[in-house]
């Protein structure tokens, strides 16, 4: 248990993450009227959009690219497993 909370802490970009989890909430709850593309895709889409504008402000190209390919595909699990079920939870039942 020790080595995955050393590789989480090594390997994890907690402002790309954050940014990553509040970016599909927002993606989902504001392109409800855009049906052509899936909620999963969207939030595909805005999480790769996040991960490039976060790799080009921190300027480690090179250096970070396995870091931040970890933390995107970190997120958008934990987003999919956690954060969709949570927020689901919380929406208005339909009648």
């Amino acid at each position: 248990m020790e080595t995955l909370i050393q590789f989480i802490q090594e390997n994890i970009d907690y402002l790309l993450f954050f940014a990553i989890i509040f970016g599909g909430i927002y993606v989902t709850k504001y392109t409800k009227e855009y049906t052509k593309i899936s909620n999963t895709y969207k939030v595909l889409i805005a999480s790769f959009l996040f991960a490039l504008i976060v790799y080009f402000i921190n300027q480690c190209y090179t250096d970070c690219f396995s870091k931040y390919l970890v933390t995107y595909l970190f997120a958008t699990s934990f987003y999919e497993l956690f954060v969709k079920k949570v927020t689901d939870y919380f929406k208005p039942k339909d009648n």
